[in-house]
């Protein structure tokens, strides 16, 4: 699921189970955050916002990308080519979720509070958070481009 899906479902969720009265109050608490202050505290947001937005632009570079690749899956074949993309969409999904909830489980394994004891929140951690996560979108999509232009040049006859 791209960024952009995760904020769609959650406004989904909002506007179903909030009233009108209830939207008011919501925007009214955004008032009261002394928004001044933890941009003068904070001297890196503008770093967090660009990273944000890079974090954004490769998830949608990896989601046109697997978009791609699925349809380039189901044109190798001869009959059936719709219904054999979006098998290959739902298996790459499948894979890739797994793949996801593997990496997940070993780093839990792993205990990485006794590996990094001394490791704090600060703003380098999230950074450092951004960046990672930049890099585990970035593999994907990579993996995305390279396949469907392989399957472009090798595999299909385009001529």
């Amino acid at each position: 699921m791209t960024i952009w899906g995760g904020c769609v479902g959650f406004a989904s969720i909002l506007l179903m189970g909030m009233s009108l009265r209830d939207w008011g109050s919501f925007f009214h608490s955004f008032a009261k955050v002394p928004w001044g202050e933890l941009f003068d505290v904070h001297a890196f947001w503008p770093l967090y916002i660009v990273e944000m937005l890079i974090l954004l632009l490769v998830s949608l570079f990896s989601s046109i990308g697997h978009t791609y690749v699925s349809i380039a899956i189901g044109h190798m074949f001869h009959r059936r080519r719709i219904a054999c993309a979006i098998a290959a969409y739902i298996g790459i999904n499948i894979i890739g979720g797994v793949l996801f909830a593997t990496v997940i489980n070993i780093t839990n394994q792993m205990q990485l509070d006794r590996i990094f004891p001394n490791l704090d929140f600060t703003p380098w951690t999230l950074h450092l958070i951004l960046l990672i996560s930049i890099l585990f979108t970035a593999i994907p999509a990579a993996i995305y481009f390279i396949g469907t232009n392989w399957i472009l040049s090798c595999k299909l006859n385009l001529e």
